[in-house]
């Protein structure tokens, strides 16, 4: 999925997120980001760690 850019910056210096994560009966992990203090509720799914990564790796400061 996609980084949107918009729910990644940062307000008063910092950004609150909340992660989920659970296993499939199949045995697949699922991951779930959400933006906890953005006004619109933003919530990105991802269905491997691989992409959860790269969305935080772009969403925090460097």
């Amino acid at each position: 999925m996609p980084v949107n850019k918009q729910n990644a910056q940062f307000k008063n210096g910092r950004q609150v997120y909340l992660l989920r994560c659970w296993q499939e009966p199949d045995g697949t992990w699922r991951y779930v980001i959400e933006v906890v203090n953005a006004q619109n509720g933003s919530r990105q799914g991802f269905s491997d760690l691989a992409e959860l990564l790269v969305f935080l790796k772009m969403a925090l400061p460097k």
